[in-house]
């Protein structure tokens, strides 16, 4: 299963709704890192001024470092266009001019490229065990003639010989 990251505020919010009632989907919990290490029993990333400025200065940092590879250029060319809003905000260069109800409606590759990080960061470990192939299946066909092969039960049809 897929760890899904998704944020929390506006179109996300019906997505995470979605995704919570199909139910055995891992999702995102955002840290409230000033309070504890605790998770948030809330899903998703909630994105305000503050969040997202502490966040976007992490997710410069990991590319500066290379703890973090992007390898699409218009993500790295939005992310070096982001600017300090003269009301306190900050985003890509080209959506100043807009109001902030405007910049809400605008779709921000950074962001999404940003939650992806942080979301590998925090990503639950996984059971590494190795599903078994559903009986009948080419996998279970395969690995019963070469357990029987192994075992010297049966043998390969002529012509087969390894």
């Amino acid at each position: 299963m897929p760890f899904v990251a998704i944020e929390a505020n506006g179109p996300g919010q019906g997505t995470l709704i979605r995704l919570r009632r199909l139910g055995e989907i891992p999702l995102y919990s955002q840290s409230d890192e000033a309070k504890t290490r605790k998770t948030k029993p809330t899903l998703g990333w909630t994105s305000n001024r503050h969040s997202k400025r502490a966040l976007l200065e992490q997710f410069r940092k990991a590319l500066a470092t290379h703890k973090c590879r992007c390898p699409d250029r218009e993500i790295l060319e939005q992310a070096a266009n982001y600017t300090n809003y003269e009301e306190g905000g900050v985003g890509p260069l080209v959506t100043s001019g807009m109001t902030e109800e405007q910049r809400a409606q605008h779709g921000d590759l950074v962001i999404g490229a940003m939650l992806s990080w942080e979301a590998s960061e925090h990503m639950p470990s996984m059971d590494e065990r190795i599903a078994e192939p559903p009986p009948g299946s080419f996998g279970w066909r395969k690995e019963r003639r070469e357990a029987k092969l192994q075992a010297g039960i049966d043998t390969l049809p002529q012509g087969f010989e390894e």
